[in-house]
């Protein structure tokens, strides 16, 4: 009875810790990656605030060969991440639209995957070492960066983290027992849900269906391991049936969001710029990036606007990898190999993964996912297991310099984790901090009439739940802003998002300059952060009303 008073505790312990490391970095929305968190909130915007209802009837008439369709834009891809979208959709529906709520969703599914991955580490391994895995997961920076947005990746690790845990609990229940045909059928489940989050959920079952292939073979369990695949599969079958059906009834479609997920990726490969990466005739074609991009990104290489997301954990769970698999003794530490075999598949699948193959000029032409930091995310759940594994396996030697290892290791991994976080929330911070001043001044001024740009607009409504009054300025010339009422407002610089250039602000900004009369400045504010650079680097905010 203490034992389980303990665990329940110590639970809820590491559950308020991962809560508290995401609230203290949390940020709110930053409309990076293209304004991506922009096109979730504009759709949950429109359909609880303007009551536009979700509609696939238009798929009914396209023509899939013609991939440039602009219901073939990646835009659009947004609107199919359901597993992420009908949840925020039903929270918003029972309490009103909120930036805030659809990004505490996404926090609330990082606790959840901390739960499960407590729970796998403690199954397999032990409790000291799932209260390490969870305490490292709580600093993650991938997972704490991407659970505190509107993103779909974080909701999509929590599913798979859900499979490996359902399917490690069905390879350790009693041959053709009832439980065990049913966490086989629930591992399934979890990874359709996965992948109707985001299609790199997928992935997780061609990895489980050639572990248990590979299992059959070694252990000659033939017809057990073809039932778990087919158990596998009738779960995915149940988890995507429930979107399938509903495409069919809306488009005609079962297979709906497969096709436009192919279509998209041919649109993006005919309409933007590619990098090629041959040997001889043999080519891998990326719209973005190249096969060094995920081990520059795990060794903080690679940045995007000055970002880093890993700290320093690529080294250690290398060293951890070797140390579980050298140690590996014993029923339950045979899943030691699992991990990182897992982190490889990954890897090499994020890496390598073809989605097209095609010949042009006597060369074949394979092309490949586009390379996108955030479905690192997926490379979290190995990492974690295997580092926490390997630093209790030290802490368990008596040798004193083991146990200091240990201790450094695990030092290492929390201070360069804490250390990429404030440096990246600080970009973060300085992407939208003078949005924020806006708001603050608009909440002083609730009746006033504001113009800006169409992004700052945007931004701006969607973060306040277009609680104010904020408009795209339709021109900037003299007669224009002559005409307008007096009171208007005109909003000038300020930083509107992480990816969009400091030209769009600049140009806009010139053009009102140069129109000012009968306007005075009545609001001006700079931004703390803008140190940190940016794509905006902190122009002032300035907001000028006319008189």
């Amino acid at each position: 009875m203490k034992s389980s008073i303990a665990r329940y505790a110590t639970i809820a312990a590491l559950v308020l810790l991962i809560l508290a490391v995401r609230f203290y970095y949390y940020t709110g929305p930053i409309f990076s990656n293209t304004q991506d968190e922009g096109i979730y909130l504009s759709t949950f915007a429109s359909r609880v605030i303007f009551d536009n209802p979700i509609n696939f009837s238009v798929y009914r008439s396209i023509n899939y060969s013609n991939v440039t369709d602009m219901y073939f834009n990646p835009a659009q891809i947004f609107q199919f991440y359901v597993g992420l979208e009908y949840p925020e959709l039903l929270l918003m529906y029972a309490f009103g639209y909120s930036a805030n709520l659809a990004i505490y969703y996404v926090i609330l599914t990082s606790v959840i995957e901390g739960i499960f991955l407590f729970l796998i580490i403690e199954k397999i391994a032990n409790r000291r070492a799932a209260i390490i895995g969870t305490a490292l997961f709580a600093f993650m920076p991938l997972d704490v960066l991407f659970s505190t947005h509107v993103q779909p990746l974080v909701p999509a690790a929590m599913a798979l983290t859900i499979s490996v845990y359902f399917f490690i609990v069905a390879e350790d229940a009693a041959p053709k027992s009832r439980r065990r045909i049913l966490f086989y059928i629930l591992c399934g489940f979890f990874i359709g849900i996965s992948y109707i989050t985001n299609p790199v959920g997928l992935l997780l079952l061609p990895f489980l269906v050639l572990a248990l292939l590979c299992s059959a073979v070694l252990k000659r369990k033939i017809r057990d391991r073809v039932v778990a695949i087919s158990l596998l599969f009738l779960g995915f079958a149940v988890a995507y049936s429930i979107i399938g059906a509903f495409y069919f009834y809306q488009s005609g479609n079962f297979l709906l969001y497969p096709d436009v997920n192919r279509a998209i990726f041919l649109y993006e490969h005919q309409t933007q710029a590619l990098n090629s990466v041959c040997i001889g005739s043999f080519c891998l074609v990326y719209t973005t990036g190249d096969p060094s991009f995920y081990i520059n990104l795990l060794l903080n290489l690679q940045t995007n606007d000055n970002l880093v997301y890993s700290g320093v954990i690529f080294p250690v769970f290398i060293g951890m990898a070797v140390l579980c698999i050298y140690f590996r003794r014993g029923k339950k530490n045979t899943w030691q190999l699992f991990f990182p075999t897992m982190f490889l598949f990954y890897l090499l699948s994020l890496m390598f993964f073809p989605n097209q193959v095609s010949s042009s000029s006597g060369k074949l032409l394979v092309y490949l996912i586009d390379e996108q930091a955030y479905l690192a995310e997926i490379l979290v759940l190995p990492i974690v297991v295997v580092t926490a594994i390997g630093i209790e396996r030290l802490l368990r030697n008596k040798k004193r310099a083991d146990k200091l290892a240990a201790l450094t290791l695990f030092s290492i991994v929390l201070l360069s984790s804490i250390l990429v976080l404030n440096w990246d929330i600080g970009i973060y911070r300085a992407s939208m901090y003078t949005v924020h001043a806006f708001l603050q001044y608009a909440a002083e001024n609730p009746n006033a009439t504001f113009l800006g740009t169409f992004l700052f607009e945007n931004n701006a409504n969607l973060i306040s739940g277009y609680k104010y009054k904020v408009d795209p300025l339709d021109n900037c010339n003299y007669a224009y802003l002559s005409g307008l009422p007096r009171g208007t407002d005109l909003i000038t610089g300020g930083t509107i998002s992480m990816d969009i250039s400091s030209g769009v602000v600049q140009s806009y900004d010139s053009c009102v300059y140069a129109n000012l009369t009968w306007y005075k400045l009545v609001y001006n504010v700079s931004n703390p952060y803008s140190a940190y650079g940016g794509a905006q680097g902190g122009p002032n905010l300035m907001i000028y009303s006319k008189v």
